[in-house]
């Protein structure tokens, strides 16, 4: 798991034997369990700064998006050097990608093929493969084979052969190339690629608010979009939850993740939600497979409509806010990074129905009706007891129609009164080209508004606040978390920009509150100055 703000990865020998709080076995990326600074001793191959995501090859090689070094790395084989003692502080990288060598070194100059800027994800295909969403750039660049030379041309190397998002160019990374407008070859800001069991490539572009698929062969060369998730099914739209929130809409989509049978799961971060697909990509006896419309929604009790953290109460088995990342085991349990609230929950078998629900764990969380909610619990509360084996048989496509009912009766609302309006005035932020690279511009700020009449007296609780992409140049330096507004009264955030380097930025400022369109999202853009 990639612990980025503890600049470290952390790895878990057996998954099999995983209970709650269970301790990691291995380490990298820092001298200890219990040292957590970036780059600790200065950047080299034993140190991290910000990873945010991990792959590994068919051959257990683990591959690392070092994002605040604007690189990825490759450790061979991470656990074999522990020789099975445990725990154990892993050694050094064998491969860099994004830099020459050890070599430290920035975004500054234009994109190549051996470049990198900020990357977000990292993914292997089943042929080993590897792509590594470059988030800066706007775009994602494969590599054939790079640990291997084979007679594919361009194998055996860290330099891509592939890029997404630029037309074909390699010297190019702005967003949505090469005119800024939205199409199926064209990218802003991608958080998260992977790769299905069939080799096709799934790339979350965040800035879009969409995921793109690109059906491929071996080696890949497709860079137009043959599907689209989210903007219900335009490739030509763009933005957070375009035509409101439903099955079929997405709000900074983070990292994508697949079961044995291609079931697709979306960590559907601005929604604090993660959407699981049926099949999308072939159409079988199980209802909802077959298209990109979201068959099961987890965090937000089968309601697709609702999209608040935590329900607007406190964290509990049935809910999540702002995911970030999301995988699946070989027994088809969904384990689901919950950044917003620091923790990773693990969902046994979520798809297989349970043969008698248990409503108890969501008896804290104010919204979901009770229909929702019993299907939500049951697949938590097996959570809860950590009582996965290895012996069991997956059988992730079960409850597709069970999902369908519940979604259509629940009902995200606590109570029947007016619900609460909220405003937030700018609606973008930009820093423009002032800012030297290095420092730390003024705070810019960003009004929260109560707009509901004062006669509703409907109050807007006001739940947290939150800059993505983590590790951005972006930060927030006063915050309305916790507060609650009544009709008419507003409070400020506060944002800050510190560029690295002089390439162009771009990141999103969430709002979370109780309204119905929660998340609000703000638009962060800025480049530094020499």
């Amino acid at each position: 798991m990639a612990d980025a703000f503890n600049h470290r990865v952390l790895g878990w020998n057996d998954v099999t034997s995983i209970t709650d709080d269970a301790p990691a076995d291995l380490v990298l990326g820092q001298p200890d369990f219990e040292t957590g600074s970036a780059n600790t001793g200065g950047e080299s191959l034993h140190s991290l700064a910000d990873p945010t995501s991990v792959a590994v090859d068919s051959n257990g090689n683990l591959y690392v998006s070092d994002a605040a070094n604007n690189r990825a790395l490759e450790f061979n084989a991470p656990f074999v050097p522990c020789a099975n003692t445990f725990p154990c502080v892993g050694g050094s990288a064998s491969l860099v990608f994004g830099l020459t060598g050890t070599n430290t070194g920035s975004c500054a100059g234009a994109p190549s093929a051996t470049t990198l800027c900020n990357p977000k994800s990292i993914a292997v295909d089943p042929n080993n493969n590897v792509f590594i969403a470059d988030s800066t750039d706007n775009r994602v660049l494969g590599y054939y084979t790079p640990l291997s030379m084979t007679a594919v041309v361009g194998s055996g190397d860290t330099t891509a052969d592939v890029v997404f998002g630029q037309a074909g160019a390699f010297t190019t990374g702005d967003c949505n190339h090469p005119s800024s407008t939205v199409g199926p070859a064209s990218l802003c800001n991608p958080a998260g690629v992977a790769s299905d069991p069939n080799g096709n490539i799934y790339v979350s572009d965040l800035i879009n608010g969409r995921v793109l698929e690109f059906t491929e062969t071996n080696p890949p060369t497709n860079v137009t979009a043959n599907v689209v998730f989210g903007q219900n099914g335009s490739f030509t739209t763009a933005g957070c939850n375009a035509g409101g929130r439903s099955a079929k809409s997405l709000c900074n989509p983070q990292q994508i993740a697949f079961d044995t049978v291609g079931n697709v799961y979306i960590a559907d971060e601005g929604n604090s939600r993660t959407l699981e697909f049926n099949t999308p990509m072939s159409a079988t006896a199980v209802p909802g497979s077959g298209d990109t419309t979201a068959d099961r929604v987890f965090g937000q009790a089968d309601a697709f409509t609702a999209g608040s953290c935590n329900f607007g109460a406190s964290p509990a088995a049935s809910t999540e806010c702002s995911p970030f990342g999301v995988a699946l085991d070989d027994a088809g349990d969904l384990i689901v990074v919950d950044e917003g609230n620091n923790r990773i929950l693990k969902y046994d078998q979520p798809l297989l129905t349970p043969a008698t629900p248990t409503p108890t764990a969501t008896s804290t969380a104010a919204t979901p009706t009770a229909t929702a909610t019993a299907t939500a619990t049951s697949t938590a509360t097996s959570t809860a007891t950590g009582s996965s084996t290895p012996s069991r048989t997956p059988t992730p496509t079960a409850t597709a129609t069970a999902t369908q009912t519940a979604t259509r009766t629940a009902t995200p609302t606590s109570t029947p009164s007016a619900m609460p309006s909220v405003s937030v005035s700018p609606p973008s932020v930009a820093f423009g080209t002032t800012t030297l690279v290095g420092k730390t511009s003024k705070p810019k700020k960003i009004s929260i508004k109560n707009a509901s009449s004062k006669k509703s007296r409907t109050s807007v609780i006001v739940q947290m606040e939150t800059v993505t992409p983590p590790g951005s140049a972006f930060a927030l330096k006063g915050q309305c978390s916790n507060k609650k507004l009544a009709p008419g009264k507003s409070c400020k955030v506060a944002v800050t920009f510190s560029p690295k380097d002089t390439t162009p930025q771009n990141a999103t400022l969430m709002i979370f509150d109780n309204a119905p369109n929660s998340p609000q999202s703000i638009m962060l853009s800025g480049t530094g100055k020499q």
